[in-house]
């Protein structure tokens, strides 16, 4: 019994720690400046990769937005504006993630993989 309930503890956590994960192995297409026209944020388009999210803001080959309000602070957003253009500009793929929630229109995470 004390096996059923480790393992089950051990996926929880597993679970939890994968939550947010938006989609990974995706190209930017395209890169937009603001979506809102208030130019608090910023937007890519992306084609491809593994989308491991369900949220209905989410549709594979979707629009993922990031949002100043969603980064830690305005630096962490402009590192993520320069991550999305540099992987725009190689055409290298990307991971995309958002650590409170699996919306696509508050992403606050963005990688770059070769």
């Amino acid at each position: 019994m004390r096996k059923v309930i480790f393992t089950v503890f051990l996926l929880s956590l597993a679970l939890t720690a994968y939550s947010g994960q938006l989609v990974t192995g995706a190209k930017i297409v395209e890169v937009a400046n603001n979506l809102n026209g208030l130019g608090n944020d910023f937007t890519i388009r992306l084609e491809g990769g593994t989308w491991t999210t369900q949220s209905p803001t989410c549709a594979q080959d979707s629009w993922v937005t990031f949002p100043v309000s969603a980064a830690p602070t305005p630096e962490v957003h402009k590192q993520a504006f320069s991550i999305a253009l540099t992987a725009f500009s190689t055409g290298d793929k990307v991971r995309v993630h958002n650590f409170a929630e699996d919306s696509c229109h508050t992403a606050d995470f963005i990688s770059i993989t070769k």
